[in-house]
């Protein structure tokens, strides 16, 4: 029994590797795993709890995602390791083997290569040499050869626009590798009001999927202002300034974010943020404080707690622009012109207030022993989303430099002429590595402009239209 040889085995696989045909099936798996990325929520990039809301909304077809690890595909073996490395591998094979071919066609020859077979044949006396010489050089083409034959080469140097491509492709690859398979970057979300302060290593966030590292660069900012138009049904425009610790201004809005890399700020909510304090018989400063209420939409009920030294809960629904019609609350607008709380406050568990408060109005509670009141002025405030941003500026060069190579390859194809000279006729051919019909077009007019270069036919009659071209199959010459 004979056993096949290892490298012989090896010389098969290594064959089988650097294939075009791999790259073809490989590449629109790829490319689909890469839009599944980039278009379906995914473990990881997106918040869990709208990952889970994808899987539910979309049934079966969510659950089957799921299931496949089509959400979760930075930890995939089957759709994105496997594919991604086969067609990473078949591309660095391929580029080898064609490594030699580069060189070769990258050379000017030393000498005049073979003839092609098809050939074109003008009857006429032949011109002069050097103007053959210069006609190529006109058109681009750089020329050897003596008396007898002549050779021109353009675009010798096309087939590095191919190779500029390829390795542009295979860093696009690796940078794309790291970015989906690089640990999760920094998410999280906040509540700053008008005048308060944001430093991203000391904040608190109402929620973080990654807690932000030391080693992360810092970002400080604090709002100044916070403006938004809306009527009882929409928002027409929110818009908050930030400041930086420089001076610099920026403005963060809805569909407006605001960059500083590596982070990306963005408005995800806003709401009212009116102050109260409550003091004791004496006019002292019990408890005090801030309070966020329910971003918008309004009309609903919140809750606050008024401080351990005073132990209650305030259960308040604010009206921004508060008006009573046959007995029901509304709003009639969500600018603040006529504010009022609906308020109830419990100590102890039990209420000892219930009713509509305006700003600045005191209310007596606890026997009387102290007294609570809204501050007249309410302030704004929104709610942020801080992302530490992916560095996208390979991918991006990758993209430029896989455009430069595509327009390198094909400015300039690789084009060759050969122009026989003998007694009585001229023999010319050509050969294109690209769209030969194009070509034989092209091959035709420089045929026809050769004609021109000599003043007579051989039966005496002036070059004109009336040249004669002759187009016949010839045993390649040397």
């Amino acid at each position: 029994m004979t056993t096949t040889p290892l490298f012989v085995k090896l010389r098969v696989l290594i064959l089988f590797l650097a294939s075009g045909r791999l790259a073809v099936m490989l590449l629109p798996v790829v490319i689909t795993v890469m839009a599944i990325y980039l278009f379906i929520p995914q473990v990881g990039q997106s918040d869990p709890a709208w990952v889970e809301r994808w899987v539910e909304q979309k049934g079966l077809v969510g659950q089957l995602f799921h299931r496949l690890w089509l959400t979760n595909l930075r930890h995939s073996w089957l759709f994105f390791y496997t594919p991604y490395g086969l067609l990473f591998v078949n591309l660095v094979f391929c580029m080898i083997k064609r490594f030699p071919v580069l060189i070769r066609q990258s050379r000017f020859p030393k000498g005049v290569p073979r003839v092609p077979a098809t050939s074109f044949t003008l009857a006429q006396e032949p011109p002069v040499v050097g103007d053959i010489v210069r006609l190529l050089s006109r058109k681009g083409y750089r020329s050897l050869g003596g008396d007898s034959c002549l050779y021109g080469l353009r675009g010798r140097f096309s087939l590095v626009g191919s190779w500029i491509f390829h390795v542009s492709f295979l860093i696009l690859m690796v940078s794309g590798f790291f970015l989906m398979t690089s640990p999760e970057n920094f998410r999280g979300k906040l509540a700053l009001g008008e005048g308060e302060p944001f430093d991203l290593h000391a904040t608190s966030f109402l929620s973080a999927e990654v807690r932000p590292s030391p080693d992360l660069p810092p970002l400080q900012f604090w709002i100044e202002t916070i403006e938004f138009v809306t009527d009882d049904v929409d928002l027409h425009r929110f818009e908050s300034t930030l400041v930086s610790p420089e001076g610099t201004r920026a403005t963060v809005g809805i569909n407006r974010p605001y960059r500083s890399p590596p982070y990306q700020v963005l408005a995800e909510g806003f709401g009212y943020m009116p102050g109260w304090i409550i003091k004791d018989m004496r006019g002292r400063v019990v408890s005090s404080g801030w309070v966020k209420l329910v971003p918008f939409p309004l009309e609903v009920e919140d809750l606050f707690s008024l401080g351990v030294r005073v132990g209650g809960l305030v259960r308040v629904t604010f009206y921004p622009d508060y008006e009573e019609i046959d007995g029901e609350e509304r709003n009639r607008s969500y600018e603040a012109l006529n504010p009022k709380f609906k308020t109830r406050i419990e100590i102890d568990g039990i209420s000892v207030f219930e009713g509509l408060l305006e700003p600045g109005q005191e209310v007596s509670i606890d026997n009387g022993r102290l007294h609570f009141f809204f501050l007249p002025e309410i302030r704004k405030y929104t709610i942020l989303d801080i992302i530490e941003e992916e560095d996208y500026g390979t991918p991006f060069a990758c993209f430029g430099g896989m455009i430069l190579g595509l327009v390198f390859r094909y400015a300039r194809i690789r084009k060759e002429i050969w122009v026989q000279i003998s007694e009585n006729s001229v023999q010319i051919a050509g050969r294109s590595e690209i769209l030969p019909a194009l070509f034989q077009e092209e091959l035709e007019a420089f045929a026809g402009d050769v004609a021109k270069l000599s003043p007579r036919l051989d039966n005496g009659k002036s070059l004109g239209s009336g040249k004669k071209i002759q187009s016949r199959k010839e045993e390649g010459v040397t």
